[in-house]
């Protein structure tokens, strides 16, 4: 009798799925009646066993609007994408979401030429899937597209991840293939008298238009002065973005001038990460005194510029005061001696929350870990002191000592948020 009903479910399970496949396939004036007809009258117990026997290569449009099934994404996602299936956990917990957004990245990422102008088929594919998608990411993109026409449909967005240029070019490369792109001035300039809006204004634009992006990635863009200049129109009126990072570009101390803007007292901003710029001494100035009447940002990433002694100790100069600020990189900057007594000084004052900071492969010798080792005896919130690759020795007793009281202080840290 048993066996008998699961061939019965199982028949009608099959007939369900036809025709729901048939539904999905009709025209779309009539798909939308009479699919959610249809999917309205299933039965909650059978839509998981009906929507698993549906194929993988259903049109994405169609299947966006019509299937929330977990179980029917999560079998597509391993069909389609078995490696980025691993990463759901990064895509909200969501099957649906990590489709989606890796389905845009690819449309995305195959954009190519100067054309500015989305194509009809990416605007298609973003009216169905616009509330499944929250991060835009593109590892390599090739054009230079108008992002302003992406974010009018896409509401959710909280992650822009963009990196201009192509991977794998072998004995094609072109330098104008990568980074963001200046204005260009197009063959009938003489006759129209007009310039291409350049990369950074797409940018910009659109963070001015969004009301959602929290999150900013621009790595390897070769960003410098002049385009960041364009970028701060839209960051300095965002009052959204809690986390810039504009890692591995070109940006020296006017660029860090301009930064500093962000960071001033009613800044909102938590996260910013400028490693592997062109920031010298005097960048560290302005940055240094910004950080004077922040209030917001905890995590700073300096690593691989130059600030060398006089930058160093004049960031720190900022942190006199500052309680937010929990995780400081300032690794690979020529740091010697006069840093290692500011550091210390920074160290010993009660407002400083300092949790985390790397200042490793710098010229601090055994004398300047020794005046940091006296320093951070009574130290009850630094946890990790990263000092490698510096020309002291790593095997002295005052840099076990600092090891020492860093583990403590961790354990301490975990036992509080236990209780």
């Amino acid at each position: 009798m048993i066996l008998r009903l699961s061939a019965l479910l199982t028949n009608a399970h099959a007939s369900s799925c036809v025709t729901l496949r048939r539904t999905l396939s009709t025209k779309a004036s009539r798909r939308s009646i009479e699919c959610r007809r249809f999917i309205d009258s299933l039965n909650c117990r059978y839509l998981h066993d009906i929507t698993r026997r549906l194929p993988s290569d259903l049109d994405p449009n169609v299947a966006a609007e019509y299937l929330f099934d977990e179980f029917y994404w999560e079998t597509r996602c391993s069909v389609l994408y078995p490696r980025q299936a691993l990463l759901a956990e990064q895509h909200g917990l969501s099957w649906k979401q990590l489709f989606f957004e890796i389905h845009m990245q690819q449309h995305f990422e195959a954009f190519g030429g100067n054309d500015h102008v989305m194509p009809p088929g990416i605007l298609t594919t973003l009216n169905a899937c616009q509330d499944s998608i929250f991060t835009l990411r593109a590892e390599q993109l090739p054009g230079h597209p108008d992002l302003s026409q992406l974010l009018q449909k896409l509401h959710n967005i909280t992650i822009v991840n963009l990196t201009y240029g192509v991977k794998k070019v072998g004995m094609n490369f072109d330098r104008m293939l990568f980074g963001m792109k200046e204005a260009q001035l197009p063959a009938v300039i003489s006759i129209i008298g007009v310039l291409q809006i350049v990369d950074a204004s797409y940018i910009s634009n659109a963070l001015l238009a969004s009301t959602s992006i929290t999150t900013l990635i621009l790595q390897s863009n070769l960003i410098d002065d002049d385009l960041l200049r364009v970028l701060m129109v839209g960051l300095t009126k965002n009052a959204r973005i809690t986390h810039l990072d504009l890692s591995h570009n070109k940006i020296t101390n006017h660029g860090s001038r301009l930064l500093a803007r962000l960071i001033d007292k009613d800044s909102v901003i938590s996260f910013i990460c400028l490693a592997d710029n062109l920031i010298h001494a005097e960048g560290g100035r302005y940055l240094g005194r910004a950080l004077k009447m922040n209030q917001s940002l905890q995590f700073l990433n300096l690593r691989l510029n130059r600030l060398t002694d006089s930058g160093g100790q004049s960031l720190l100069e900022g942190l006199h005061q500052q309680s937010t600020l929990t995780n400081l990189n300032i690794a690979a900057n020529s740091l010697g001696s006069a840093f290692a007594r500011s550091f210390a000084v920074v160290l010993q004052e009660r407002q400083v929350k300092l949790r985390f900071v790397d200042v490793s492969s710098n010229d601090l010798n055994n004398e300047d870990v020794e005046s940091i080792t006296n320093a951070i005896k009574d130290n009850s919130t630094l946890c990790d002191l990263e000092l490698r690759m510096n020309q002291h020795n790593p095997q002295s007793e005052a840099h076990q000592f600092i090891k020492r009281v860093t583990y403590q202080n961790e354990l301490k840290t975990q036992l509080r948020a236990i209780c």
